[in-house]
């Protein structure tokens, strides 16, 4: 299990502060379209586990979970994925963007619903622009930099949370890259 902890997050803070400012301005929107410039593989991976770690952090209950593996559900593992930010994949020098997901496991007595609504009001107090479906129980949250989070609690009352990056120009993908099987969030001890 990697446990990344506060200080972690406050040195990889410090030293990507720079680079999402600019990220934040010239980042690709929403649809990741468009190569970002300031947005690289390396920044991308480590932007994406410092915001799964925020989101961890910032729900109510004490270590939150957030896990590739769904317990008792064998065909369930999530993984990261990099993929062209183009649904054609003509181009070979098209730009891509990575997305990775875990599960949120919820304590005994927590409801998928609560847990649903303790995400969107983390993500808000996180000042990121939060939308909402509650038809289709979907919420996306963007941050400043161009990285958009999802949750959407499935038909069986699970719920995937995961993080997309800006777009990268394709010849710095790496897919040898080590990514957690699990963060833990604060024990709000």
């Amino acid at each position: 299990m990697i446990r990344i902890t506060r200080t972690g997050i406050r040195r990889l803070a410090a030293a990507l502060s720079a680079g999402c400012a600019i990220a934040a301005l010239t980042s690709c929107g929403s649809d990741h379209r468009e190569e970002t410039p300031a947005t690289s593989n390396a920044m991308a991976h480590q932007r994406i586990i410092a915001l799964l770690q925020r989101t961890a952090d910032a729900l109510p209950w004490p270590a939150a979970t957030l896990s590739r593996s769904l317990p008792g559900v064998a065909a369930a593992p999530l993984s990261a994925t990099a993929a062209p930010c183009d649904v054609d994949d003509s181009n070979p020098e098209q730009p891509y963007s990575w997305r990775y997901g875990l599960w949120l496991l919820l304590p005994a007595g927590k409801s998928a619903d609560s847990a649903f609504t303790d995400l969107e009001t983390a993500w808000q107090k996180q000042s990121f622009s939060v939308d909402k479906d509650a038809d289709q129980r979907y919420l996306r949250a963007r941050e400043s930099g161009g990285y958009t989070l999802s949750a959407q609690i499935n038909s069986s009352g699970d719920i995937p949370v995961s993080v997309q990056s800006p777009c990268f120009p394709k010849s710095q993908v790496d897919r040898s890259m080590s990514w957690p099987a699990t963060v833990v969030g604060d024990d709000h001890t």
